[in-house]
């Protein structure tokens, strides 16, 4: 058996991995180090060998490999699925990454779609205990009820009571149809939102709210922005021109070194499979993308929506003009890939949350198994800036 590994760029997961098992039906590839396997990692891809006794997988999407990852490991079963051999390979082109410095520390969380049984989302909340902060970009609850936001409430103030929460509201924290509510504890997304910020601001985070629904909280010299385009009917609409109105003005004067944007749904420049006939979710989605393009200070856009697997082929992670982020975030829920595989673990749609590292020269994203707690390695990107 053999591994041959033909990377586009040293230090990056991209690349052709081939590998060479006759008699072998399939193979996984891993991430390892010279003892064997990462165990905190899912493996990167399952390939079909054919009969000539080979078989090939493409890495695309810009990918990082793990710091501790020295090697690849191969494993091939055999057509009788009697026997497994094993490859470990060197790494052929590895580089160090520059140091760190300074980091914060978020996990980003998205679609926890909170019906009536809350424990995937208090495990999800619960992964977040030793993060500066918990990001949410939307949908925490499934109807938009008065019972669910405040179970959602609930599952914040018991599971993480030391960790603030910020949050926009999804195209689910609405009722289908407006509904007449009494005024009285938690009745809406806005009244839960309020919370949310006070609650963040009893934990040393500033914030400022504009009366259109947005907001920026400041922790350090990271601004996090909360832009709310989700309405009854689960539409997605800005109301009005006032948010984005707000946010240009704000990113004009603003001091801050990154800005952190929560939306729920992506744009559509940036969507991992943007719809054929050009239609985007957003109502104003090309004023958005403007006001984002032409920031000179780093940006980071997070989004969710969509379900989609970290496990996509295409990249759920991409860095654009001006070296801005986009990031869909999957969903804590059970998520969807979008290609056509032919082998397909079923841990590749058991959701997750995502780890953003934000540093002085790099930021890093990863995934996390909601089931598992593994780490997604196609779910993994670091960027030097």
């Amino acid at each position: 058996m053999d591994l041959i590994i033909n990377q586009k760029v040293p230090g990056c997961a991209d690349g052709n991995y081939h590998v060479k098992a006759k008699g072998c039906i399939a193979a996984s590839l891993h991430w390892a180090d010279e003892n064997g396997a990462l165990p905190d990692w899912q493996s990167f891809a399952y390939l079909p060998i054919e009969t000539n006794g080979v078989g090939m997988y493409k890495m695309e999407g810009s990918r990082a490999i793990p710091r501790g990852a020295t090697h690849v490991l191969a494993r091939a079963v055999s057509a009788d699925f009697s026997s497994v051999e094993e490859c470990l390979v060197p790494i052929p082109k590895m580089t160090e990454r520059p140091a760190e410095g300074p980091i914060q520390r978020f996990l980003v969380m998205t679609d926890l779609h909170l019906s009536s049984k809350p424990w995937q989302v208090r495990k999800a909340l619960y992964m977040g205990r030793d993060y500066d902060a918990v990001l949410i970009t939307g949908d925490m609850t499934n109807d938009g009820t008065q019972e669910q936001m405040e179970l959602f409430w609930k599952c914040v103030t018991e599971v993480i009571p030391d960790i603030p929460v910020l949050a926009v509201t999804g195209n689910h924290d609405y009722p289908r149809f407006p509904l007449p509510q009494i005024p009285y504890g938690m009745c809406d997304y806005p009244a839960l939102q309020q919370k949310l910020l006070d609650r963040a601001e009893s934990m040393g985070i500033s914030y400022q709210q504009d009366d259109s629904g947005t907001y920026v909280a400041t922790m350090g010299d990271t601004e996090i922005i909360g832009l709310n385009a989700a309405t009854h009917w689960r539409r997605f609409k800005f109301p009005d021109n006032a948010q984005l109105e707000w946010l240009m003005f704000h990113l004009l004067e603003s001091k801050a070194k990154r800005h952190i944007i929560l939306c729920h749904a992506p744009l559509r420049l940036h969507h991992p499979y943007p719809p054929e006939n050009g239609e985007c979710y957003l109502s104003r989605d090309s004023v958005l993308q403007r006001i984002i393009d032409v920031e000179r200070t780093e940006v980071i856009f997070l989004s969710g929506h969509t379900h989609y697997s970290m496990n996509c082929r295409e990249s759920c992670v991409e860095m654009a003009e001006r070296n801005h982020l986009y990031i869909n975030a999957g969903s804590i829920r059970p998520t969807a890939l979008k290609q056509d595989e032919p082998l397909q673990p079923e841990c590749w749609t058991e959701g997750n949350v995502l780890e953003l590292l934000v540093g002085e020269n790099q930021t890093t994203i990863t995934g996390i198994s909601m089931k598992t707690g593994q780490k997604i390695a196609r779910g993994h990107y670091s960027f030097t800036k």
